[in-house]
């Protein structure tokens, strides 16, 4: 014989009541009111198998809550089931103050370090009772979902000059908009380049990475790479020197000038380096159309060749070991021809000045 058909027990008059008031109201979550309609439609004849069919649930959820309601009627129709599973651990609370001393100077807490480390924070929270006895990795963990990671200091500089808004106002209007009958160059010296193992960057298998002498001698000075950057042509170009002064700069700014015609005014947005401000570069650049634009003082983050020189120097000299400096000139001659062709300004006016030279002096 099978076994015995489960069957719904009798409804009370209250029972009834309270069934037709949940199955009509629209406002239940969906899973409190579909175990009403389980008991309306086993209560009607309706096997459990096909009143799970009908609402859409398991065989073995719809005789569950028939039993469930055989048991305690609607009791508990409408509880939360408790938590199942490993009990917490960590509450939110102690998660809070587990930041707050993350985030605090150990110093300000009367430790006699500066700055935290995981073992350090976990062994004063343990101490202080604000957290159970977890792992350090744990803690990493933790501090890293909630948002909190290890990070170097960084510094800030607040620039004295009394002129600071005008001067980067108008900075800022030269690269938004070109003068009529103008163009806008950057100038800025990159260096000084040296003649030893740079480290860099790179795929390697690993536990394998590229290795470089760690030795080495000095024998051959340094250089310097005096550069020019035409905003709204986004070409980038410059000449490799000896020095950086200021007939370096009247070399370089003469070779600058034969670029474009006489009848385009060059804006040259630079620094505030002495040899920027030199009376012979002054009057230089008076007869010759060239309208300097100072950055503020400290400031220099306003020249936009500043953020060229990043990749110029990860894709072109680190990583590297030139045996020479006439090596080194092709190199970043070879990286800028390769960058304004990949920019399609290798046309423009100024990628005539594109070939790194040495002049002599």
């Amino acid at each position: 014989m099978g076994a015995p058909r489960l069957r719904l027990r009798s409804l009370t008059a209250e029972e009834e009541q309270i069934l037709a008031e949940k199955v009509a109201d629209k406002r239940l979550p969906a899973r409190i009111h579909e175990r009403y309609r389980l008991i309306t439609l086993v209560g009607d004849g309706a096997t459990p198998a096909a009143a799970s069919r009908i609402v859409g649930c398991s065989d073995g959820k719809a005789e569950h809550w028939v039993h469930r309601f055989n048991a305690s009627g609607f009791a508990t129709f409408e509880k939360s089931p408790g938590r199942t599973g490993r009990p917490v651990v960590i509450d939110g609370q102690q998660v809070r103050a587990l930041i707050r001393v993350a985030l605090s100077r150990p110093e300000d807490l009367g430790l006699p370090f500066t700055q935290w480390s995981v073992s350090k924070l976990r062994a004063y929270c343990l101490k202080e009772g604000l957290i159970p006895p977890i792992t350090s990795e744990w803690l990493r963990r933790l501090l890293r979902r909630e948002g909190v990671s290890y990070q170097h200091t960084k510094t800030w500089k607040q620039s004295p000059d009394p002129e600071f808004e005008a001067k980067k106002n108008r900075v800022l209007d030269l690269y938004e908009q070109c003068p009529e009958n103008g163009a806008v160059v950057c100038f800025d010296e990159c260096g000084p380049l040296e003649l030893r193992p740079l480290p860099g960057q790179g795929w390697a298998p690993v536990g394998h990475p590229q290795r470089f002498r760690a030795t080495y001698r000095r024998l051959q000075g340094t250089e310097q790479l005096l550069a020019f950057y035409d905003v709204h042509a986004d070409c980038l170009v410059g000449q490799v020197r000896k020095r950086k002064t200021v007939g370096d700069l009247l070399a370089v700014f003469a070779r600058l000038r034969t670029c474009y015609p006489m009848t385009t005014r060059l804006y040259v947005v630079m620094d505030n380096l002495n040899t920027h401000k030199h009376a012979r570069l002054r009057a230089f650049m008076a007869d010759h159309s060239i309208a300097p634009a100072y950055t503020p003082t400290y400031s220099s983050w306003l020249n936009a060749i500043e953020s060229h020189f990043t990749p110029l120097k990860r894709f072109a000299i680190n990583g590297t070991d030139d045996p020479s400096h006439e090596y080194r000139r092709w190199r970043i001659a070879r990286y800028l021809t390769w960058r304004n062709r990949d920019k399609g300004s290798h046309n423009a006016p100024l990628a005539k000045l594109s070939r790194t030279k040495l002049y002599g002096h």
